[in-house]
């Protein structure tokens, strides 16, 4: 009856981790036979070689349970061995509440006589039951519809973190009130390897905030330069369905100037031709090709927000490849556009200008932003700050900085006979 108990722990173990693999890693079972080798021979050893010690019985239970169910969903990868030993932490945790809980409730209904193996398989069960419905919800699309926000969970590890220290706080006292020095001496090396892990723990903790942040500039630098992307490329269809329309008429344009040279109506017919002219130039306003899809993307997105009053150039081409990531290089370009557009925009300048230049040699390439400024922004005012005005031209430039500087190249500010210049230089 006793190994027909422990044989039932053990499907309930395996079973645990099958769920937890589902749940947490979306692994399914590839080899369900392996389950019932692995009952086979557990109930083998347990049957037939003597178990001097309940450790023991743990030991073997435990082993063979998680040596399973690794098997059961191997997949021929490193990662397969950290899920399982993952799944063995966080289920070994989830055991250790609900056996209390367990413990609690049938003591509190009478039930003290029941034996450790009794235990172990409520324990298992109750588990088994939470496993299965998070399961089902999953399945539902219930729990994934369930948004934490990351500062909730940083509140939590750092609640986690402050238990692990109170815990061993709480075991440096008790070493005090024991007699047996071996045992203070387990302790306290318990202690210090405590004080440790939460030391890593924390560094840990940092090293993934610090990506985490630097994650979510990469997605916002992406989205910007997707929505820019598609703007351009909405307008470049524009354009074409527009110039198509305009070749399409141009032929009845030439019969009606035609009919007015006959009737020599000179007027009327520097007047006809105008309006062509003004008609073929707005085909042509604010497009922009540098050669280099990015660069126009960006160009167009950030150009067309100017106002009409607004001078604009673009000079140079470089190619497609000009070594530099395309979200770095949306960064550096777009904070910089954006800051003259703003400061544009805003100025109450008579002649205003934005003036965009890219040039590409053999050995480094450099992109020039330059846009007229008011006669209070002086060189002094840099030196001090990063931000030329505080409100405008500060806003995005240390990003810049440290981006082209990651790419092994600088930033070169500065002001001249009322032009605000920004020079990004890279190899």
């Amino acid at each position: 009856m006793e190994n027909l108990v422990w044989g039932m722990i053990f499907v309930t173990e395996v079973m645990k981790y099958i769920l937890g693999e589902k749940i947490f890693f979306k692994r399914d079972v590839k080899q369900r036979w392996v389950g019932c080798a692995g009952l086979l021979i557990y109930m083998c050893i347990i049957g037939s070689m003597p178990i001097v010690s309940e450790e023991e019985q743990y030991l073997i239970m435990y082993g063979l349970a998680m040596i399973t169910a690794f098997i059961m969903v191997y997949q021929k990868k490193i990662e397969d061995v950290v899920h399982i030993l993952i799944l063995f932490i966080e289920v070994t945790c989830i055991e250790g509440i609900i056996e209390k809980l367990v413990l609690a409730i049938f003591e509190r209904m009478g039930y003290f006589n029941l034996s450790k193996e009794c235990q172990i398989l409520l324990s298992n069960i109750v588990v088994i039951f939470i496993f299965y419905v998070v399961y089902i919800l999953y399945k539902r699309k219930r729990v994934s519809k369930i948004e934490t926000r990351i500062e909730y969970i940083w509140i939590l590890v750092l609640c986690m973190v402050v238990n692990i220290l109170l815990t061993a706080a709480e075991l440096h006292i008790a070493k005090e009130y024991i007699s047996n020095d071996r045992f203070k001496y387990i302790i306290g090396i318990t202690n210090i390897c405590s004080y440790i892990s939460v030391g890593f723990l924390m560094l840990f903790i940092i090293y993934i905030r610090n990506t985490n942040q630097k994650l979510q500039k990469s997605l916002a630098t992406e989205k910007q330069l997707k929505e820019a992307q598609e703007q351009y490329y909405r307008s470049l269809l524009k354009k074409e369905e527009e110039t198509r329309k305009s070749r399409h008429d141009w032929n009845n344009h030439l019969i009606c100037l035609s009919e007015l040279l006959k009737k020599e109506n000179a007027d009327s017919t520097k007047q006809y031709i105008d309006t062509l002219i003004k008609q073929n130039n707005y085909l042509k306003e604010k497009q922009y090709d540098v050669g280099n899809d990015i660069l126009n993307a960006i160009l167009y997105y950030h150009f067309s927000e100017l106002e009409d009053d607004i001078s604009v150039k673009v000079v140079g081409r470089c190619r497609n490849d000009i070594n530099i990531e395309a979200a770095d290089l949306c960064v550096i370009v777009s904070n910089l556009i954006r800051n003259a557009v703003e400061y544009l925009n805003k100025s109450n300048m008579q002649e205003k200008m934005v003036l965009f230049s890219m040039e590409e040699g053999k050995a480094y390439k450099r992109i020039s932003i330059a846009n007229s400024v008011e006669s209070n922004v002086s060189e002094s005012k840099l030196k001090t700050t990063t931000k030329l005005d505080k409100k405008n031209h500060g806003i995005g430039l240390q990003n810049v900085r440290e981006t082209i500087e990651r790419n092994n190249g600088k930033l070169e500010i500065n002001i001249q006979d009322g032009i605000f210049k920004a020079d990004v230089i890279w190899k």
